[in-house]
């Protein structure tokens, strides 16, 4: 409660720079919120794996099996 005698200008201007001070934090705090919740629910979403149909009968390329169903029918004796 602002009592009479602290309606000076010098009083009221200090009480004014308080409150603006007080509201920028409640503002800033609000948007940390507001970014660490759009951090959570935001995932990556990956395509589908296709089915390889290069040249290689079995092998490993990087860390993935590749193998060509068909090669290894028609080469099932070779492979």
């Amino acid at each position: 409660m602002i009592l009479e005698t602290d309606l000076t200008e010098n009083n009221l201007s200090k009480k004014v720079e308080v409150l603006k001070r007080l509201y920028i934090n409640m503002d800033r705090k609000n948007q940390l919120k507001r970014k660490n919740k759009e951090k959570i629910t935001t995932k990556a979403v990956f395509p589908k794996k296709e089915t390889y149909i290069g040249s290689h009968i079995r092998s490993k390329l990087g860390d993935e099996y590749a193998s060509n169903k068909s090669y290894e029918r028609y080469y099932k004796d070779l492979a």
